[in-house]
């Protein structure tokens, strides 16, 4: 049998979660993940915003902290959410994060 080191075993648990929109609101119809904001604000920065669902516990490491999140835009978009706020917490000292994700449809 082959032997995984602790990170490897950890790059593996953490890269292999996806997670699922919880929807909170209305869909709306997709749109270009381009087209996505993401911000760290506790409050929408956008007139008119309407709340469309959760993406809670997206776990990601410091080397993959930009796939997480374009993951993030990516499930966002395909629910035609144009703003995400994000809210990260800090795991472990290996800098592993999960990440909690809001999404808004802004007018």
């Amino acid at each position: 049998m082959r032997r995984f080191s602790f990170a490897t075993l950890l790059t593996l648990a953490v890269s292999g979660c996806q997670s699922t929109v919880i929807q909170t609101g209305a869909s709306y119809p997709a749109i270009s993940p381009d087209s996505v904001q993401v911000s760290f604000a506790s409050a929408p920065i956008c007139s008119g915003s309407k709340e469309i669902g959760l993406i809670p516990q997206v776990g990601s490491n410091e080397f993959a902290q930009d796939r997480a999140i374009n993951e993030i835009k990516r499930q966002a978009a395909s629910h035609g959410a144009n703003l995400v706020l994000l809210d990260t917490t800090e795991t472990s000292h290996l800098g592993v994060m999960q990440i909690d994700a809001v999404l808004y449809r802004c007018q």
